[in-house]
């Protein structure tokens, strides 16, 4: 009995701690875009240059600042205009419960680049799940996408490959696990220790810039498997058929992985190969350049000189 209650005090003591936490972050911490209004919530949307041709970055699942991120690109590609907004449930953006779908999800990017007046036509580059989302974009509104740059993107081929679809939610117990560790971060704050558990991750989940590790410390701690990050993964399937039901006429920029940290490291026993389907997919394209790098899943971590030369020779700046 006694430890019961030693237990219930430690865990009650941890909880007023994060509680705390979140208070004098919430006033510490403030977004350095525009917060503009997407259907009675705020969406941040972050610009940087004025360049003539603009890119908008869409990022992987569970990203916990979409800026931060994706630093290392938009501060080198300075003769662009680099737009990053950062979809409800990520960054400085509310939390949302309306369902993680394809179509929700773009219109709300839509409707956030609006009300900040950022105007196609638009480059767009979207990492790991995001490359279902910008394939989807541009085949639903193709006179607003100018090209696609595709991140080490999902690809809808992935739900048919046993050794990835065994991850997948409708197999219960990754996102059972997903849930799961979200009631902890929710209750205790425990997307706050990845930074400090995974010291090298915290280095690149800042952009390289470590003056902004208290910062998104804060947001993991906020939206570590959030409402919205859960519905997105139960939602992949979805997404991944509705991205599969065309394929965009845009020119198409590829990077793919190829490191032993990516799926493109992998050996799959049901003879798929990562790096050729992304280069099958980039070539449906009548434009197109695929880039195979030995990195792991976050190239843009790891290679961004590298992609950033790429873009600029694919897609000149105006």
């Amino acid at each position: 009995m006694r430890g019961i209650l030693i237990a219930a005090a430690v865990l009650a003591a941890l909880w007023l701690l994060e509680r705390a936490l979140r208070a004098h972050t919430k006033k510490k911490f403030k977004p350095a875009g525009q917060l503009v209004d997407v259907n009675g919530r705020k969406m941040h949307v972050r610009v940087y240059g004025e360049g003539a041709r603009t890119i908008v970055f869409l990022p992987g699942l569970g990203t916990a600042s979409p800026d931060a991120d994706f630093l290392p690109l938009t501060r080198r590609l300075t003769e662009y205009r680099c737009v990053v907004p950062e979809p409800l449930g990520y960054g400085f953006s509310d939390d949302t419960d309306t369902p993680r779908t394809v179509e929700h999800i773009v219109d709300e990017v839509r409707a956030g680049l609006s009300a900040a007046g950022i105007r196609p036509p638009y480059l767009l580059l979207g990492h790991s799940v995001a490359g279902l989302y910008i394939r989807w974009w541009a085949c639903r509104y193709p006179g607003e996408i100018a090209g696609l740059i595709g991140d080490d993107p999902s690809l809808p081929e992935q739900v048919d490959v046993p050794e990835i679809s065994s991850h997948l939610p409708d197999h219960g117990v990754m996102l059972a696990l997903f849930k799961f560790g979200g009631a902890l971060n929710r209750l205790f704050g425990l997307g706050r220790l990845r930074t400090r558990l995974f010291p090298a991750e915290a280095f690149y989940m800042t952009g390289g810039d470590m003056s902004l590790l208290p910062l998104t410390r804060a947001l993991s701690a906020e939206k570590w498997n959030c409402r919205a990050v859960l519905s997105e993964y139960e939602q992949f399937r979805h997404n991944a058929r509705r991205a599969d039901e065309s394929f965009p006429a845009c020119p198409f920029l590829m990077f793919v992985a190829n490191g032993a940290a990516s799926c493109g490291g992998m050996t799959f026993k049901s003879g798929f190969s990562w790096v050729q389907a992304h280069e099958e997919t980039a070539a449906r394209a009548e434009k197109h350049r695929c880039v195979t790098l030995p990195a792991g899943h976050y190239i843009h971590w790891m290679f961004p000189d590298r992609m950033v030369e790429a873009i600029r020779e694919f897609y000149p700046a105006e």
